[in-house]
């Protein structure tokens, strides 16, 4: 197989996963496209010095950090989400997902996904709308028809309600193993 068809394989199979990590950490649309994109041609540009031996994925997102970095000590303006603390305990904790059982990353948040459709309505709705539709915040009280701090507390709960739930799923699948 040639390295283009090896590339393309990866990417595909790596793809999801990177724009899940790039919306965790830059606030803009467009800079997560923008870095996205770098971040392949950089990786297509260095596919030749990949170790085979080692995970491809954190390879991957070690080259997406750096553009993120370097993006935001170019530009100050455009806030990123993070720092470089941030960034290495989200790359630890999409390694203990990469490690959870299923082929691909729609396998492996399967569990995330059933939780939020455990969700009381109402939280299964501001979830949906703020993070799945990625609506700002202005315009997803106003979907939800309402206030900026009822949004917000439905958000937290919301998360509390999916911790929990993620914690039972991840200690019962520890019990089966």
């Amino acid at each position: 197989m040639q390295a283009k068809q090896v590339f393309e394989i990866l990417m595909r199979e790596n793809s999801q996963m990177l724009l899940t990590y790039l919306r965790a950490t830059a606030k803009a649309p467009h800079l997560v496209d923008e870095i996205f994109q770098e971040t392949m041609v950089t990786a297509w540009h260095k596919l030749d010095e990949f170790d085979s031996s080692r995970p491809f994925a954190p390879w991957l997102r070690g080259i997406a950090k750096n553009h993120l970095l370097c993006h935001y000590r170019k530009s100050k303006r455009e806030m990123l989400l993070c720092n470089d603390e941030v960034l290495d305990f989200l790359e630890q904790h999409i390694h203990a997902l990469e490690q959870t059982p299923g082929d691909s990353w729609d396998d492996k948040i399967a569990p995330l996904k059933d939780c939020i459709e455990q969700l009381p309505d109402k939280y299964r709705q501001a979830v949906e709308v703020r993070y799945i539709q990625e609506q700002k915040p202005m315009l997803a009280k106003l979907q939800l028809a309402i206030s900026a701090e009822a949004l917000k507390k439905r958000l937290q709960r919301a998360k509390q309600v999916l911790f929990d739930c993620l914690s039972k799923k991840i200690a019962m699948a520890g019990e089966h193993d």
